[in-house]
């Protein structure tokens, strides 16, 4: 009963971090262990164990400030989150655009000295432009200013001589494992909605 007994150590941490102020819950890539999993014959068991673990949340919601959680499975299609309804998404909210990446100012403002440091004998604007090429292709709003993976761009400045282009292989591995073989015939008919369900 794994399921079970993370559910209510987690419970209890939130219980006692709350005994004297609302407590903010951060979690990251809740969605890692199922993607790492998804062609496990036990897929079923890790579902139920995370479920169990998250259901805790809601049942404490007075205890908890502010809760954020992120993930590449839109949480709406995911049946972990089925007893939290009062969760917001807001990966295409135009408010929260620029939040998970740098912009064009901010990269110049903060990395300039190590761009121009990094581009040696190269022409700066070319440099620039191919910094921007290869990393700055994130929008989370139709209308948003893109942005730079902060994370792909830090392996490039510690690199300092190669580019590093960011693989997100789990979402990959997803998509390669539920497409149908015929799709090499021209006659795929992928079901977002039924991949999504899934988990």
């Amino acid at each position: 009963m794994l399921f079970f007994t993370l559910g209510l150590c987690f419970g209890d941490l939130i219980d006692k971090l709350s005994a004297n102020t609302q407590v903010v819950i951060l979690v990251d890539e809740y969605d890692k262990p199922i993607l790492d999993n998804i062609t496990n014959p036990n897929i079923a068991d890790i579902q139920k164990c995370l479920k169990g673990f998250y259901s805790v949340l809601k049942d404490r919601n007075a205890k908890e400030r502010f809760l954020f959680v992120t993930g590449v499975s839109k949480f709406s299609h995911v049946s972990l989150f089925s007893d939290l309804n009062n969760l917001t998404d807001i990966t295409m909210d135009a408010r929260y655009a620029e939040m998970f990446g740098y912009t064009q100012e901010e990269l110049e403002a903060n990395f300039g000295d190590r761009i121009a440091a990094l581009s040696g004998n190269q022409d700066i604007e070319a440099y620039k432009s191919e910094i921007k090429e290869w990393y700055n292709g994130y929008r989370f709003e139709e209308n948003a200013k893109t942005v730079y993976n902060p994370v792909s761009f830090a392996k490039f400045l510690e690199s300092g001589d190669q580019f590093h282009f960011t693989s997100f292989h789990q979402t990959a591995e997803v998509i390669h494992i539920h497409v149908p073989e015929t799709a090499n015939s021209g006659d795929c008919h992928f079901n977002t909605h039924k991949v999504c369900s899934l988990y």
